[in-house]
């Protein structure tokens, strides 16, 4: 969401690579591992994020049970101490408390990704100007590729003499 997050401190602990090996559930592990006030102020930014996919298995599977036969956990606190219940939960969440920030991070990096490159001071304006269309149009995902795909920015790219795009049907 446009929060810079700093690396971890070096001595940070990795979480086990297998679940079912865990002696705590994974909110329990990242809610013991939150009592350190330096590893807290930057997971009480994103923890919640995350865990609200917690139904949700390593490959996507949904379930109801953790890899190690614990019950789901998907209940979160976000920063703003507002309280959700999985994906649902961070559905709202976004919408009602961040969408700005949500739409200005799809904005910037799907342009970032279409361009190949990193975004310039000159790519604000039109960011803004899409930013607001995305509003009269219901926030439409095809809008957004449409506006990128025929901005000055994608049609004039540098270095892709060899590269020619045409939509295919």
């Amino acid at each position: 969401l446009g929060q810079p997050i700093p690396p971890p401190p070096p001595n940070v602990p990795e979480l086990p690579a297998d679940e079912s090996r865990m002696e705590l559930s994974l909110p329990e592990m990242l809610a013991r591992h939150r009592q350190v006030s330096q590893c807290a102020q930057c997971h009480e930014k994103f923890d919640a994020m995350g865990l609200s996919f917690e139904a949700y298995g390593p490959v996507g599977e949904l379930r109801t049970q953790d890899m190690a036969g614990r019950p789901i956990a998907d209940a979160v606190r976000f920063p703003d101490q507002t309280q959700g219940v999985g994906v649902d939960g961070l559905q709202w969440y976004l919408k009602i408390q961040r969408e700005g920030d949500f739409v200005r991070q799809l904005t910037s990096k799907l342009l970032a990704y279409a361009l190949g490159r990193n975004l310039m001071l000159s790519d604000e304006p039109f960011i803004e100007e899409v930013i607001q269309g995305l509003d009269a149009h219901d926030h439409s995902i095809q809008w957004l590729v449409e506006q990128i795909i025929t901005s000055s920015q994608f049609q004039n790219r540098r270095g892709d003499s060899q590269v020619t795009w045409s939509p295919a049907l």
